[in-house]
């Protein structure tokens, strides 16, 4: 592999250099001889696979928090000043013959590697399985148009998973979830069409996010996870109310965190005048709700870090003892249960 830009392995002990190779040298490398990937594959890296493809796009990144920067697969070329820098390889990955073009980002000193939207299939598959068993890659992230791509993902556990399908069938949707596995976040941004099952796997996600009419309420109610996020639905305040009385009950064993944005208007009044409800008292629980790490982010790409400030919020706590507050704004139902009354207690810093 004369076209790569590090020293040569065959001269110089691999371990003595490994510190200093990045996740694209370490690929690389491992097509240098069997002694050299035998090597890289018992070298702990923890690392990071994202997926992106799309609007006739695709990213295959792998990412390690430290120093060894990211390598990346991508149909997309970026422009450079540097075009003589370009190193065109033929790498032969378990039977199949790809080809592919070491580029240099703009700064000059970040590399990605350039395919032909020919071989997406391939990387998807055979390219994604041989960087999962060097890197010993356990943790995912997949944003995808199922379409054109679910035929070639693999079974596998992910992490968060993003569908940006338009359009997709409720019978599609349940054979992905039992291929694909989400342990934490399902951003879920198809119509999807056709009824959902009772025992849908939807509803043992962890955090979902839905958009769309097509979520129904006899669904939300089945949620059984921790964070939800039900955006552009056509709930009613009668709706509402069976939601907090179901959660009185001893409902939603799991649930922390619900916000669903509304078609309708809502008014709070026709909500309060069927739920027994409190004030907020400083001594029961803080005046902001703490998200936690997980679902912050996806709060604030949706702008709603605001619907933290619990001052004005109703406080109900369900016969297990469980203290919840909601709030009502003209297009927005948020509920927040405490699993803490004062998160932001562990913030504090003595300095006596």
């Amino acid at each position: 592999m004369n076209s790569v830009d590090f020293v040569d392995l065959h001269m110089t002990p691999f371990t003595r250099i490994l510190e200093h190779l990045t996740l694209t040298d370490m690929f690389l490398a491992s097509f240098t001889n069997e002694n050299a990937h035998n090597i890289l594959e018992d070298v702990f890296v923890r690392t990071f696979i994202s997926i992106q493809a799309f609007d006739g796009k695709f990213d295959l990144k792998v990412k390690s928090p430290g120093p060894r920067a990211t390598l990346c697969f991508t149909t997309q070329k970026i422009i450079y000043d540097q075009p003589e820098r370009e190193r065109k390889m033929v790498l032969h990955i378990r039977g199949h013959r790809t080809e592919m073009t070491l580029m240099h980002g703009l700064n000059q000193k970040e590399k990605y590697i350039h395919v032909e939207k020919k071989y997406v299939p391939l990387m998807l598959t055979v390219v994604f399985d041989y960087i999962r068993e060097l890197f010993g890659t356990t943790d995912f992230n997949v944003c995808v148009s199922l379409n054109k791509m679910r035929k070639y993902l693999p079974d596998m556990d992910v992490l968060c998973m993003t569908i940006v399908d338009k359009k997709m069938s409720a019978g599609t949707l349940e054979r992905l979830l039992a291929r694909i596995r989400v342990h934490e976040h399902l951003r879920l941004l198809a119509k999807v069409t056709g009824s959902l099952p009772e025992n849908s796997a939807i509803h043992n996600i962890s955090q979902l996010h839905t958009q769309g009419t097509w979520m129904k309420f006899k669904h939300i109610m089945r949620f059984n996870g921790e964070h939800a996020l039900f955006d552009r639905n056509c709930f009613t305040e009668e709706n509402i109310v069976d939601f907090i009385a179901h959660f009185l009950l001893g409902g939603f064993p799991n649930l922390q965190t619900v916000i669903m944005r509304s078609k309708n208007r809502l008014d709070y009044k026709k909500v309060t005048q069927h739920v027994a409800s409190r004030p907020w008292d400083p001594t029961q629980r803080a005046r902001h709700f703490m998200y936690t790490p997980e679902i912050s982010s996806v709060m604030n790409d949706q702008h709603l870090r605001q619907l933290t400030d619990c001052t004005y919020g109703f406080d109900i706590v369900c016969g297990q003892g469980r203290l919840a507050t909601f709030q009502i704004t003209p297009n927005h139902f948020v509920f927040f249960v405490w699993t803490d009354p004062f998160p932001w207690r562990h913030m504090l810093v003595d300095h006596h």
